[in-house]
Protein backbone atom coordinates (compact mmCIF):
# COMPACT_ATOMS: atom_id res chain seq x y z
CA UNK A 1 0.00 0.00 0.00
CA UNK A 2 1.79 3.41 -1.06
CA UNK A 3 1.73 6.26 1.05
CA UNK A 4 -0.55 9.01 0.68
CA UNK A 5 1.00 12.80 -0.44
CA UNK A 6 -0.63 16.03 1.73
CA UNK A 7 1.62 19.07 2.07
CA UNK A 8 4.23 18.27 -0.11
CA UNK A 9 5.00 15.18 2.09
CA UNK A 10 4.80 11.28 1.47
CA UNK A 11 2.92 9.85 4.76
CA UNK A 12 3.22 6.27 5.63
CA UNK A 13 -0.79 5.71 5.97
CA UNK A 14 -2.38 4.43 2.97
CA UNK A 15 -5.04 6.03 1.22
CA UNK A 16 -7.52 3.04 2.54
CA UNK A 17 -6.76 3.25 6.27
CA UNK A 18 -9.16 6.01 6.59
CA UNK A 19 -12.86 4.21 5.97
CA UNK A 20 -13.42 2.79 9.76
CA UNK A 21 -11.82 6.63 11.47
CA UNK A 22 -14.15 8.23 9.24
CA UNK A 23 -16.99 6.32 9.33
CA UNK A 24 -16.69 6.87 13.95
CA UNK A 25 -15.94 10.36 13.75
CA UNK A 26 -18.92 11.02 11.10
CA UNK A 27 -20.92 9.04 13.44
CA UNK A 28 -20.00 10.94 16.66
CA UNK A 29 -19.95 14.41 14.98
CA UNK A 30 -23.89 13.81 13.64
CA UNK A 31 -24.22 13.22 17.55
CA UNK A 32 -23.46 15.94 18.38
CA UNK A 33 -25.46 17.56 15.85
CA UNK A 34 -28.42 15.79 16.82
CA UNK A 35 -28.09 17.29 20.31
CA UNK A 36 -26.99 20.79 19.52
CA UNK A 37 -30.16 20.64 17.20
CA UNK A 38 -32.31 19.00 20.77
CA UNK A 39 -30.74 21.45 22.60
CA UNK A 40 -31.97 24.36 20.06
CA UNK A 41 -35.24 23.32 19.75
CA UNK A 42 -35.96 22.98 23.58
CA UNK A 43 -34.80 26.49 24.68
CA UNK A 44 -36.06 28.78 22.30
CA UNK A 45 -35.47 31.67 24.56
CA UNK A 46 -32.85 30.97 26.62
CA UNK A 47 -34.52 32.82 29.58
CA UNK A 48 -31.73 32.10 32.08
CA UNK A 49 -32.84 35.07 35.19
CA UNK A 50 -36.15 35.56 36.86
CA UNK A 51 -38.65 37.75 35.45
CA UNK A 52 -37.75 41.00 37.16
CA UNK A 53 -33.86 40.94 35.37
CA UNK A 54 -35.16 39.44 31.87
CA UNK A 55 -37.89 42.30 32.31
CA UNK A 56 -35.26 45.24 32.46
CA UNK A 57 -33.56 44.09 28.99
CA UNK A 58 -29.87 44.35 30.68
CA UNK A 59 -29.06 40.63 29.89
CA UNK A 60 -28.65 40.72 25.64
CA UNK A 61 -26.56 37.78 24.78
CA UNK A 62 -29.62 35.16 24.41
CA UNK A 63 -29.72 35.92 20.84
CA UNK A 64 -25.69 35.33 20.66
CA UNK A 65 -26.04 31.75 22.01
CA UNK A 66 -28.63 30.40 19.26
CA UNK A 67 -26.47 32.04 16.85
CA UNK A 68 -23.28 30.52 18.37
CA UNK A 69 -25.09 27.23 18.97
CA UNK A 70 -26.34 27.69 14.72
CA UNK A 71 -22.98 28.26 13.82
CA UNK A 72 -21.73 25.30 16.04
CA UNK A 73 -24.56 22.99 14.18
CA UNK A 74 -23.49 24.15 10.90
CA UNK A 75 -19.79 23.42 11.28
CA UNK A 76 -20.30 19.76 12.35
CA UNK A 77 -22.48 19.10 9.98
CA UNK A 78 -20.13 20.20 7.32
CA UNK A 79 -17.23 18.12 9.01
CA UNK A 80 -19.81 15.26 8.69
CA UNK A 81 -20.23 15.52 5.28
CA UNK A 82 -16.45 15.65 5.00
CA UNK A 83 -16.04 12.55 6.82
CA UNK A 84 -18.68 10.80 5.14
CA UNK A 85 -17.14 11.68 1.74
CA UNK A 86 -13.34 10.98 3.15
CA UNK A 87 -15.00 7.20 4.17
CA UNK A 88 -16.52 6.95 0.70
CA UNK A 89 -14.01 7.98 -1.48
CA UNK A 90 -10.91 5.76 0.82
CA UNK A 91 -13.27 2.65 0.51
CA UNK A 92 -12.59 2.48 -3.19
CA UNK A 93 -10.39 0.43 -5.43
CA UNK A 94 -8.15 -2.20 -4.41
CA UNK A 95 -4.73 -2.04 -2.36
CA UNK A 96 -2.81 -0.93 -5.36
CA UNK A 97 -5.07 1.45 -6.72
CA UNK A 98 -4.63 4.44 -5.51
CA UNK A 99 -6.07 6.73 -8.60
CA UNK A 100 -9.52 5.44 -7.84
CA UNK A 101 -8.15 7.24 -3.95
CA UNK A 102 -7.03 10.59 -5.77
CA UNK A 103 -9.65 12.67 -3.66
CA UNK A 104 -8.21 11.19 0.02
CA UNK A 105 -5.72 13.84 0.18
CA UNK A 106 -7.79 16.60 -0.50
CA UNK A 107 -10.02 15.71 1.51
CA UNK A 108 -7.53 15.64 4.61
CA UNK A 109 -6.15 18.77 3.94
CA UNK A 110 -9.80 20.35 3.84
CA UNK A 111 -10.31 18.60 7.38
Amino acid sequence: MPGITLLGRRWQAASDDFVIPASIDAIFRATLVLICYVIYRLYPSWDCFDQDVADDETWSGRNGIRALLALCSILLLSEVIAAVLLAGESSKGGIMDVHARRFVSPLLAFR
